[in-house]
């Protein structure tokens, strides 16, 4: 397969980190028994590729090192994309068994759109978080907005709209809430709680959107980011054990300056499941 090398860092992986390569001599997987932190990184060295994983370990609590998993596959994947199809049947086997593991339906892609508006709309020709943060009127908030859309949507055979910025966020705090040193800077990529955003429409204003989908045959899917939350979200003071940990024993931010990684672990998972099912039983959203 020629030079490889991946240089060391987090790769997003606290999810669930694992290493794959397949090549002239087959193929390796390798990954952890549970959901944890790693660093992982990998270097071809000749004839062999090396391969580097840190676990962060904390002096305040016992934590056993998860069990690693290697699995081997010989056949001559010669061809990039025969390592390609190889490498997409070992994520969707791995993603079937989360969902299954969390009880997650898989949905078949449908026709979507993308809707950004509720983030930068240039309808009245400036922010639409500015506009609401000086008191827009409940019926002109952005979810009643994007509902008077569907009869169009409909007629273009979308069946599924993807709305961001749904849920409570630095964009719907004023500058002077943000802790000071944050580095918020009103970025709807920021969550403060998984609540529904006031000044998209409240719980109120997502019903009726999602009523008026509804109406059409179409679907409402909510973008949300829920594994970190805003630097200034109340959450992480009041559970500080919520944070997510570097293997340097710093905590993750992914590289941005605004933002805190949160553990799917210690409890925060379970907050994160019990909001989603309070909103969808109050609002009637389709997925996230």
């Amino acid at each position: 397969m020629g030079e490889f090398y991946l240089p060391e860092r987090g790769y997003f992986a606290w999810q669930q980190p694992f290493f794959f390569l397949a090549g002239e001599r087959g193929a390796v997987l390798s990954f952890f028994g549970e959901i944890v932190y790693a660093v992982v990184g990998e270097r071809d060295e000749v004839d062999r590729v090396a391969v580097r994983s840190r676990i962060p370990v904390r002096a305040a609590e016992v934590v056993e090192t998860p069990e690693k998993f290697w699995l081997l596959k010989e056949r001559n994947f010669s061809l990039k994309w025969d390592a390609l199809n190889e490498w997409t049947w070992v994520y969707d086997s791995l993603a079937r068994r989360y969902r299954m593991m969390k009880g997650i339906e898989e949905v078949e892609p449908k026709p979507t759109l993308l809707w950004q508006e509720g983030w930068k709309p240039k309808i009245w020709g400036k922010d639409y978080f500015a506009a609401a943060k000086v008191g827009l009127p409940q019926g002109q908030r952005w979810f009643y907005r994007l509902a008077e859309e569907m009869p169009k949507l409909a007629e273009w055979r979308i069946r599924v709209v993807y709305v961001s910025g749904a849920l409570e966020s630095d964009a719907d705090h004023r500058r002077e809430e943000f802790l000071p040193g944050s580095l918020c800077f009103g970025s709807v990529c920021a969550p403060w709680r998984l609540e529904v955003s006031p000044f998209m429409g409240r719980e109120e204003g997502l019903r009726h959107l999602c009523q008026e989908a509804h109406r059409y045959g179409i679907k409402i899917v909510l973008w949300s980011t829920p594994a970190h939350l805003s630097n200034s979200s109340p959450l992480l003071g009041d559970h500080p054990e919520w944070l997510a940990w570097r293997a340097d024993g710093k905590p993750e931010h992914f590289g941005y300056g605004d933002i805190t990684g949160v553990s799917l672990r210690r409890g925060y998972f379970e907050y994160v499941i019990r909001q989603y099912e309070k909103v969808r039983k109050t609002t009637g959203f389709d997925g996230v």
